[in-house]
């Protein structure tokens, strides 16, 4: 929508939830969490207006809690992949998936730091 809120646009359509976006560093492309491929979460891209959504992550995991890189070209997330939620980075072309914890407890909450 524009600053005054008028132009509002709806950017994605169907039967899952699609929630906590995020606006990558150049606003050209926005990461969200989704459910709607059978119930799991994992993380999509969608550019800026609206066109062309893909799943950055996809799997039978819970992949949420993203969070970009200052440069644009990393998202670091939460996955229970190990059965603990741990934190791992991957580039926004969905290559290099990186584990960055490892460890008993449950890391949540991955933020970069300029």
């Amino acid at each position: 929508m524009d600053k005054d809120g008028s132009n509002l646009k709806q950017l994605t359509t169907n039967d899952g939830f699609d929630g906590r976006l995020q606006w990558s560093p150049n606003g050209s492309l926005i990461s969200f969490e989704t459910d709607r491929d059978g119930g799991d979460w994992d993380i999509y891209l969608i550019n800026a207006d609206g066109r062309d959504p893909k799943p950055l992550t996809h799997n039978t995991t819970n992949d949420y809690s993203q969070s970009w890189s200052p440069d644009g070209n990393w998202i670091a997330y939460i996955s229970d992949a190990s059965g603990k939620q741990q934190i791992y980075v991957v580039g926004v072309n969905g290559k290099n998936q990186i584990r960055l914890t490892n460890d008993k407890n449950n890391d949540l909450f991955p933020i970069w730091v300029k």
